[in-house]
């Protein structure tokens, strides 16, 4: 199986980004500056629950890119 990062992936074109991604067969690291995804993303994108690792990632530090 494929693995993708998207970098503001929690909202906006990085989620439909993701969503596609999920729908062609990929994993997906999705990255926002929370600490965990919200309730209401979660269930819409729950079906891929499976295909989902979440990172915390502010992509103005460094050392959070670094985490990444």
């Amino acid at each position: 199986m494929k693995n993708v990062v998207i970098t503001g992936s929690t909202r906006g074109i990085g989620l439909a980004m993701a969503v596609e991604f999920f729908k062609a067969g990929y994993n997906v690291t999705l990255s926002g500056r929370g600490g965990q995804l919200n309730d209401t993303l979660m269930n819409s994108i729950s079906s891929y629950k499976e295909n989902i690792i979440y990172v915390q990632c502010n992509v103005q530090s460094k050392d959070s890119i670094q985490k990444l």
